[in-house]
């Protein structure tokens, strides 16, 4: 396929949305894999870095023009996560058929013998055990991570960026609310210019659902009224920062 075009791929009656980035990275459509893999939303944002996923807004997807808005994806390394993560039947087959059919991944030569079976058979046991160990401190580290996720997707609740600050220091991050701010700038999250629209989130961010923003009406001394704009970061904008920083070197916005 070519890129930055979207295909449709069918695993068994699940359509998968494929799409190739200009650096030819494969991405992959999450909401589609989520009743297979059996994951909830807590527990994918819980084990997603923020490089492992994309926003992707379109307009149609194949000949399907009801196909449109937009797209949470997810790359390869964190497709592999999720496939790790459940526990479904479904899960290493649909991986064997992404590595083959999505990724194109070399698949082994059956018929090349081995130099040495013994000594091979010993070396898949003891990085089995060693992945199968890393894996379950993984899993264990991460449950309340995806406790703390899951909590945020219940409440449905939008917080403001103060709030956000608050959280990822509590998680760690060294920042603080005028530093989050300058960071959500400078990384072109919010608007930077001067004048009504400063500090307001761009249009993407919004559409992606990071972002909402409230609007209130009151009375001026004057008998007038004003309207005022307040930025709020929805529970999957928090998810998504959270993620973000905590993934970044030293997870720090100062």
């Amino acid at each position: 396929m070519t890129n930055n075009s979207l295909q449709l791929i069918k695993f068994g009656s699940v359509e998968i949305v494929v799409f190739v980035d200009d650096d030819d990275k494969t991405w992959v459509r999450v909401a589609s894999l989520i009743p297979m893999l059996g994951l909830s939303v807590g527990a994918i944002a819980a084990a997603l870095d923020g490089d492992e996923t994309m926003c992707l807004h379109v307009s149609t997807v194949g000949d399907r023009s009801a196909e449109t808005g937009n797209l949470f994806m997810v790359s390869e390394t964190g497709l592999r996560k999720l496939t790790a993560l459940s526990e479904t039947s479904a899960a290493a087959a649909f991986q064997r058929w992404a590595d083959r059919e999505i990724f194109h991944d070399a698949q082994p030569d059956d018929d090349q013998e081995p130099a040495d079976t013994g000594q091979t058979a010993q070396s898949l046991l003891r990085g089995l055990r060693e992945r199968f160990e890393k894996q379950s401190w993984q899993l264990e580290m991460q449950a309340d991570k995806v406790r703390f996720a899951d909590a945020i997707v219940a409440s449905g609740n939008s917080i403001l960026v103060s709030e956000l600050a608050k959280i990822l220091v509590g998680n760690g991050v060294k920042t603080s609310n005028s530093s989050l701010f300058a960071y959500l700038r400078d990384h072109h999250y919010l608007d930077s210019h001067q004048g009504e629209d400063y500090n307001m989130p761009l249009a993407h961010y919004v559409e992606c659902g990071l972002f909402i923003v409230k609007e209130s009406t009151h009375y001026t001394p004057d008998g007038g009224t004003a309207t005022t704009r307040t930025v709020k970061v929805t529970g999957q904008g928090q998810l998504y920062f959270i993620n973000l920083f905590l993934s970044e070197d030293g997870g720090k916005t100062e």
